[in-house]
């Protein structure tokens, strides 16, 4: 308040036409900004951007300095109330401001670092490619204007690793990843410990490490992605402006390794780590993109253990970080999109209609939220998905051709790098299927192969998609009835069973696709192996850390698997195969229930203090919590 005083007092002394009217004008802005900062009153925040554009009006040489400390003015203006307007002005000061300086003048830099920022910011608001462009350009600029050991070195490296993984989300090349990874670990080796900054650094690095390993899947990336995450976060005191970004950072990645190894408390560690972000003081944007994740995270819980209070969590999560306030409509279309997603995961479960209609509209928002055709790529797909799941409702053949359309503009607004065009091609190619069995026209078959077949050969083998795309083609490859490739789609189906990043679901539809297969081609050898492979994935499936009920409703799916398994192999002359899948098909869940309750009945006799400790193991194992409660529990119980 001191500071403010003086400001003003400093500027009253230099009336209209002094020399140093310009400074004292941008000073009192600066001051004015800092008690915002402390206070949150914004009153002080709009006279610090009214004295900011002041002081550029009377500025004489140092001209090129207060268009800076406008744009900062403008940009802070902007985060606060979301004006459009302001980020133009923004953009438009630092780029007079950059413009106006000579290649050798110290300030120059972080010009060009803030210009990059107020670029990426607006490419985040309207995905317009040429802001994008631009924000590359000018962090690379920033690194470029200063020397290794300056103290805004790490920095700048750190804003340009950013742009770059930014620029790869949407035009899939590589090298951008690879990049901003290498300028990620630069910014944190030349940073020291006990620096301020080092944890911002460290979770930008997570985020690019994470992006690799989706795209490579080298488990090394992912593995140090956590690392560094979890060092980062242990170091944010909670209530920090920044433990958000981080653990959600960190949900991420742990997500993403999940989705490699399958290992299910990876998967409840991120929900825990997302939760607290989006309990956590973050606000607007931040809180919307925490929800968003959220509601991922747990539409894959749902996707791997089927309970359905958990779809129904993320419906709603979902929908609260769509509905939420201050969040830019480019952001917003991810998050409709998303919910778009969950909703259709809960149809599918449920098959109420009313679902479905909120996720073709939750979709349909998220399109028409964006202009630039590859940001709306992933929006389009999604829309496509829902509009065939309508028309499958409702047999309404303009709803199909509408699903196809929008699905083709997906799969034609992404080039072959790009990290979702094989989804892309595997949505199409299922829309085009059916289609080609309404219609019968053989160009809709022809082209649903070739688009599964790229789909399924593009798809990484360690990516949660192998199996899904490959089952796809698999059904391709069936169709039409007169004439279907047994063979091939046996092929892919066999392929899938053996995907080891896939969920286990994904693998044992495949399987029972691949004896079903084998039974109408009149093949019981071929059956025999596809029912096999599918009853052995069935205890992945209904495994025990699942509730009773919910491996109880996985078995229900699958009534008869283990008698049409049995039935192949006998037909096939494997008598001994046929008795041993004919057991194990149906004794899965009493193996799972009853034995562990037999056991525990015999030990109560002999030890009944163990004996409840272990029921209440298995009760923490029938329902598995958010956090690793479980493994605590399990640890404290079994030490010697």
């Amino acid at each position: 308040d001191e500071a403010v005083l003086v400001g003003r007092q400093a500027l009253a002394a230099a009336p209209p036409g002094h020399p140093a009217r310009a400074d004292r004008l941008s000073t009192l802005s600066s001051f004015l900004w800092t008690r915002f900062e402390l206070t949150g009153a914004d009153a002080d925040l709009t006279e610090s951007v009214d004295l900011a554009e002041e002081a550029v009006a009377v500025a004489g040489a140092d001209r090129p300095l207060h268009l800076a400390r406008l744009g900062n003015a403008r940009f802070q203006h902007y985060l606060r109330f979301g004006d459009p307007a302001d980020l133009d002005a923004a953009v438009d000061a630092a780029v007079e401001a950059v413009a106006g300086t000579r290649d050798d003048d110290p300030d120059r830099a972080g010009w060009w670092s803030n210009l990059g920022i107020y670029l990426r910011a607006r490419f985040d608001r309207t995905a317009a490619p040429a802001d994008l462009e631009g924000a590359v350009a000018a962090a690379g600029r920033a690194v470029e204007a200063t020397p290794a050991g300056a103290p805004m070195f790490a920095r700048y490296l750190s804003d340009l690793g950013n742009a770059l993984r930014t620029r790869y989300t949407r035009a899939g090349q590589v090298d951008d990843l690879t990049a901003a990874v290498e300028a990620g670990r630069w910014a944190v080796t030349v940073t020291p410990a006990d620096h301020p900054d080092l944890v911002r650094y460290s979770t930008n690095l997570g985020a690019s490490l994470t992006a690799l390993f989706d795209r490579t899947g080298q488990r090394a990336d992912v593995d140090e992605a956590v690392d560094v995450l979890r060092r980062a976060a242990a170091a944010i005191p909670a209530g920090h402006a920044g433990r958000g970004a981080c653990l959600s950072n960190l949900g991420n990645a742990l997500q993403a390794r999940f989705r490699h190894t399958g290992t299910l408390d990876d998967l409840h560690q991120a929900i825990g780590a997302y939760r607290e972000a989006v309990a956590g003081p973050a606000d607007g944007p931040d809180r919307a993109m925490y929800g968003m994740n959220l509601g991922n995270a747990l539409t894959a819980r749902f996707d791997r253990t089927g309970e359905p209070d958990v779809l129904d969590e993320a419906v709603a999560v979902t929908r609260a970080a769509a509905e939420g306030s201050g969040v830019a409509e480019s952001q917003r279309a991810d998050r409709w999109s998303n919910h778009a997603v969950t909703l259709l995961a809960r149809f599918e479960r449920t098959g109420h209609a009313a679902d479905l209609t909120a996720a073709v509209d939750a979709a349909q928002r998220a399109v028409d939220a964006v202009r630039e055709a590859g940001a709306r790529a992933t929006h389009l797909s999604n829309l496509g998905n829902a509009l065939l799941c309508r028309f499958e409702l409702d047999h309404d053949p303009a709803v199909l051709d509408a699903a196809a359309a929008a699905a083709r503009r997906a799969v034609d607004a992404t080039i072959e790098p790009h990290p979702d065009r094989c989804r892309f091609q595997s949505n199409l190619a299922m829309i085009l299927l059916a289609r080609f069995a309404r219609t019968g026209d053989p160009r809709d078959r022809e082209q649903a192969v070739d688009l599964a077949r790229q789909a399924a050969t593009g798809t990484h083998p360690y990516h949660p998609d192998h199996a899904p795309h490959l089952s796809n083609l698999g059904i391709a490859l069936m169709a039409p009835a007169d004439r279907p490739d047994v063979p091939g789609a046996v092929a892919a189906w066999r392929a899938a069973t053996s995907s080891a990043a896939s969920s286990p679901q994904s693998r044992l539809r495949a399987a029972r696709m691949w004896g079903d297969t084998g039974v109408r081609a009149d093949d019981a050898g071929t059956a025999a192996d596809g029912y096999r492979a599918a009853v052995e994935a069935l205890p992945q499936v209904a495994w025990h850390g699942l509730g009773r009920d919910t491996r109880e409703a996985h078995l229900a799916r699958w009534a008869g698997l283990g008698s049409d398994a049995a039935a192949a192999a006998l037909l096939a002359g494997r008598h001994r195969l046929g008795l041993e899948l004919a057991e194990q098909g149906r004794a899965v869940l009493w193996t799972q229930v009853l034995g562990l309750r037999g056991d525990l009945d015999a030990l109560r006799e002999r030890a009944p203090d163990l004996a409840r400790r272990m029921d209440e193991v298995r009760a923490a194992l029938d329902v598995v919590s958010d956090a690793t409660v479980t493994r605590a529990v399990i640890a404290a119980d079994l030490r010697p």
